[in-house]
């Protein structure tokens, strides 16, 4: 979640980290030029379905 609330993500993968499990998704995020997609590891907390 950022700014602009949920956002759709793919989920691609998991990892196992010491703080816990993380998730890598691309999702949509709000760049100063338009739309752009973006690859990152987010913590499990902050995944969930729809």
């Amino acid at each position: 979640m950022d700014q602009h609330g949920r956002n759709p993500g793919l989920l691609l993968e998991w990892r196992q980290v010491a703080a816990g499990w993380q998730g890598r998704v691309v999702r949509p995020v709000l760049d100063t030029s338009g739309w752009v997609v973006v690859e990152e590891w987010l913590s499990a907390d902050l995944l969930g379905p729809g």
